[in-house]
């Protein structure tokens, strides 16, 4: 093949991978290599390198002819090498896509009766006078049956929100795609923090998981919006981006589209009201994506969110901040994705001025923020 095997070896995180001109990091977890050389003359091409601290590289990526090697599993984490391997399909496959870059944002948890909407609307209108597209989340029943921050019980639904009706409809107006994000953004404590589709202290599927409970939520939530509004948003966001298959198989039965990161379980095996599949014992992965994929193994069209919340004092996320610097680390990153789709989440009681920074420095990175309405427009890549 023109290239030959050196050595297994366990390399130290922090030898970076090299490709377009990009310093892309490496997890911890990812340090296991089958290292090779070029053989002088033949014509093997090399396409990203490790880099080391003596400054001397190693083949990463190569190319001969038709046929590719990558000196480990890029599958294994969904980070920056899993990025090269995304970038690389297009020329394994010959597909006719071009060098595009996007971007995307998205305001989180609208709830009724909590939102500050005039902070809401200044927000808006800063993207708005931008010509920055936006897509934010509704949830549609808020409620808090422990009393975690008031009256033990207390429901609020969107229909009885009319200042929340009347923000949706100006952010419509300016720019802004709805999303609906879960029926009520809970399953025993507070909307908006708990979790709705999946147990998040146990990490397992709630006992009552199954396509029947999902479908009859995620109804429900349809009904609410359009009960308030008459009408509900056609596109879908699962409560902290976690739920078995049992509910992404019944949300195919509603949407065509989802826009978020996607759980990954180690079964084939597709749902329906006839289907009883117990997830608890089977793994998953939570699967991010550089670009949107035109149809999933649940059925479902997934725009990407890669870039994760943009917030103040929060925890790292792969060791990057969650902070506009960290938004702007992790976009350089995805640069090198040719058709990559970079996106973030945020909530609006963040600092403003932080938004606003990010927005500007991921544009300067070369990104052109657009609706998901453009990324809708797209057709899959042709390949040869």
């Amino acid at each position: 093949m023109g290239f030959e095997y050196v050595e297994a070896d366990i390399i130290n995180p922090d030898v970076k991978i090299l490709y377009k001109d990009q310093e892309l990091p490496r997890l911890e977890s990812d340090v296991y290599f089958n290292l090779v050389t070029i053989e002088t003359g033949s014509r093997c091409e090399e396409l990203a390198s490790l880099q080391f601290s003596d400054s001397t590289n190693q083949p990463y990526a190569i190319r001969c002819g038709n046929f590719y090697y990558i000196t480990h599993n890029p599958l294994a984490n969904f980070y920056a090498s899993y990025l090269v391997f995304a970038d690389l399909l297009h020329d394994l496959l010959g597909t006719d896509s071009t060098e595009l870059h996007r971007a995307l944002l998205r305001f989180e948890d609208l709830t009724p009766g909590n939102v500050n909407y005039d902070v809401v609307r200044e927000q808006v209108n800063f993207l708005y006078e931008n010509g920055i597209p936006f897509a934010f989340g509704v949830i549609p029943v808020n409620t808090d049956p422990e009393g975690i921050w008031g009256e033990p019980g207390k429901t609020v639904y969107l229909y009885e929100d009319f200042m929340l009706q009347d923000l949706i409809k100006y952010m419509i107006e300016h720019g802004g795609t709805p999303i609906m994000h879960g029926y009520t953004h809970q399953h025993d404590s507070i909307t908006g923090v708990d979790y709705e589709f999946w147990d998040g202290e146990k990490d397992t599927p709630f006992p009552e998981d199954d396509y029947t409970w999902a479908s009859g939520r995620i109804a429900a939530g349809t009904e609410q919006y359009e009960k308030a509004l008459g009408y509900a948003p056609v596109i879908w966001e699962t409560p902290h981006y976690s739920a078995s298959p049992n509910t992404y198989f019944a949300l195919d039965k509603y949407f065509d589209v989802v826009y978020e990161r996607v759980m990954v379980f180690n079964d084939m095996t597709v749902i329906d009201e006839t289907t009883h599949q117990d997830f608890s014992k089977i793994p998953y992965v939570s699967q991010t994506f550089p670009y949107q994929i035109f149809n999933s193994i649940y059925g479902l069209r997934i725009l990407p969110e890669n870039l994760g919340y943009l917030e103040e004092g929060g925890e790292d996320e792969f060791g990057v901040p969650p902070t506009p610097q960290g938004k702007m680390q992790l976009s350089a990153m995805y640069s090198v994705v040719r058709d990559g789709v970079v996106s973030f989440m945020f909530h609006h009681w963040q600092p403003s001025q932080n938004f606003y920074d990010t927005i500007t420095g991921i544009e300067e990175l070369g990104y052109t923020f657009v609706g998901v309405d453009d990324l809708l427009q797209d057709v899959p890549p042709q390949w040869k």
